[in-house]
């Protein structure tokens, strides 16, 4: 029987860790390629964006090989194979996709991208099954200016966002008086809420 293109490509991953295998492969680890992940990413998002297919196919492919190959490594140090890793994003994206593999509509996109959030925040809940904040979920890692983008963006999904600065400008101003009167009344509780 023919291998498919995943399983020739993971055999290739096998032998460059090979006892006779390539020597620097046969020394990383998933922290060590965590760096190229995110390089080869970025490789991959310039290709997309000039819309060069040759391009954008060999990216895809170098992050496909880094992927598998970290999830190798992790297998070899027993945490947990590809089809785990598989596994669990196809039960998330189900989980996260009620309104396509479940009974739930939703009536607009901004109700869908909101359930979206509340379930991405429940799936990671605290001990105590409490759930994350709607920012815990960005990658501490995230560029400076993507992840102000990315705050921006579930700012405004959350309802915090107005179009105009004026408006901006007008909410700072409440709430900054809010604070101040929960500070005059020494209401330790509402100066947190407020603040």
């Amino acid at each position: 029987m023919e291998k498919s293109a995943l399983e020739e490509l993971q055999s290739v991953i096998e032998r460059l860790i090979s006892p006779d295998g390539c020597p620097w492969d046969k020394e990383q680890s998933p922290e060590s390629l965590a760096d190229y992940v995110i390089e080869e990413s970025h490789e991959l998002v310039s290709a997309i964006r000039s819309g060069k297919t040759d391009d954008i196919r060999e990216e895809l492919g170098d992050v496909a090989f880094l992927l598998l190959f970290v999830a190798r490594l992790c297998e070899k140090r027993g945490q947990f194979n590809f089809d785990d890793a598989l596994n669990t994003s196809r039960a998330k994206m189900i989980r996260r996709h009620p309104h396509v593999f479940g009974d739930t509509v939703f009536e607009n996109l901004d109700e869908q991208l909101k359930t979206w959030e509340a379930i991405k925040r429940a799936e990671h809940a605290d001990a105590d099954g409490k759930p994350q904040g709607v920012f815990d979920s960005l990658p501490a890692s995230l560029p400076p200016l993507v992840k102000a983008y990315r705050i921006h963006s579930k700012a405004a999904r959350a309802g915090f966002t107005w179009p105009e600065d004026e408006e901006v400008e007008q909410q700072v101003e409440a709430e900054w008086l809010e604070w101040l009167d929960a500070s005059a009344n020494g209401d330790a509780e509402a100066q947190k809420h407020e603040l």
